[in-house]
């Protein structure tokens, strides 16, 4: 399957907004964002009938997103807005989690297309 499939499969799950400004700074330079987590509980929930490569993706956005959560919430912002997020940096959390045990079998047939979404 090729990525941009999935990432058009996986995306439309994601509100157009998500608010961040209740970013929490944790241990070690952490941070929670109890919204964000929520949205993705959510996600989570609805998602569990679809393909294994979207609730991959899904997983893959969510850290995309939580990783600039973390930015725009330093730099003073509220919102994220998804659709902000270039495909390029949820495809580089994709490639990596394909690499972990028991995603193999995904990994054979999957294509990084992630120029034709540009």
């Amino acid at each position: 399957m090729k990525f941009s499939q999935i990432y058009r499969q996986a995306i439309h799950f994601w509100p157009e907004v998500i608010v961040v400004a209740d970013g929490i700074p944790g241990n070690k330079g952490g941070y929670k964002f109890p919204k964000l987590t929520a949205i993705w509980d959510s996600i989570e929930e609805r998602a569990g009938s679809e393909d294994d490569r979207v609730q991959l993706a899904l997983w893959c956005m969510y850290q995309a997103f939580h990783t600039e959560a973390r930015k725009i919430h330093s730099s003073g912002a509220a919102m994220l807005r998804p659709s902000d997020i270039p495909p390029s940096i949820v495809e580089s959390f994709l490639a990596e989690n394909l690499k972990v045990e028991g995603w193999a079998q995904h990994a054979a047939p999957y294509e990084n297309d992630v120029e034709s979404l540009k």
